[in-house]
């Protein structure tokens, strides 16, 4: 059985391409959705339920599709709580799905914006440079951002959340700008607790033509974690044409000259 998801759409030369790959627990408890508004904003939402049980697998997809339509008319934050809000009760026995999300939001013009909560991660590439937008809401993160530290953590400081959609507010789902130039990678921790920046940057850069590719490949290099477990993979690619044009110039000079002649 094949598990693998893809997809791939543009709106006004924004282009977003997805891909997923169930675990080795499954069935998938991830889920990416997009949608763009009438005034052409574009969102994506990407969203990692936690573990793999009925109740989450059903409510990760509806997370992701509430977060992407709110988050296009109302800005990435609102996205993220407005998922948030379907969440926050966890049931007469306190033991409702849990859930992390990452948003992104392209406008017509301007900086891309993007909010986060938990583990989901937030990459913009130039070209030249991978750079995080996002910061793990985890006990790892947290050691790492308050020490400034590298070395590897323990895994199980890498699985405790901080924070996640049961628990988000406005005061703990940050807000971050993305240059509208770079393209933008979302990742469930599944990509990356187990690929490197510097291999996520070398694919960025070798499918920057084929979003679509890009999304595919890193998907496909998420491996085992310390604990010898494979986690859902899912990510989401974002190109807008600052982006295109920043990355690769010689496709878009030769666009240019083939209009004019």
């Amino acid at each position: 059985m094949n598990n693998n998801r893809s997809s791939s759409t543009a709106a006004l030369n924004v282009v977003v391409a997805t891909a997923s790959r169930e675990g080795t627990q499954g069935p998938i408890a991830d889920a990416v959705r997009h949608y763009v508004a009438a005034d052409h904003t574009t969102a994506v939402a990407v969203i990692d339920g936690a573990g793999h049980e009925a109740d989450v697998v059903a409510i990760a997809p509806i997370l992701a599709e509430v977060a992407a339509r709110n988050a296009a008319q109302h800005g990435a934050v609102h996205g993220v709580l407005s998922a948030a809000a379907l969440v926050t009760d966890r049931g007469p026995n306190g033991d409702g799905p849990r859930a992390v999300a990452a948003v992104v939001v392209c406008p017509p013009e301007g900086e891309t914006k993007a909010a986060f909560t938990g583990d989901c991660a937030i990459f913009g590439s130039d070209g030249e440079r991978l750079h995080r937008y996002s910061s793990a809401q985890t006990v790892a993160g947290l050691i790492q951002d308050y020490l400034q530290i590298t070395v590897p953590l323990p895994f199980t400081t890498h699985d405790h959340l901080r924070s996640d959609l049961t628990t988000a507010t406005l005061n703990t789902v940050p807000g971050v700008l993305i240059p509208e130039n770079e393209l933008v990678l979302i990742v469930s921790d599944g990509v990356d607790d187990t690929v490197s920046e510097k291999r996520l940057q070398e694919l960025a850069i070798a499918h920057a033509d084929d979003p679509q590719r890009l999304a595919d490949e890193v998907a496909a290099a998420a491996g085992l974690n310390e604990a010898g477990y494979r986690d859902d993979a899912t990510v989401a690619v974002v190109l807008r044409p600052a982006a295109r044009t920043a990355l690769l110039p010689s496709e878009t000079d030769e666009a240019d000259r083939s209009s004019s002649s």
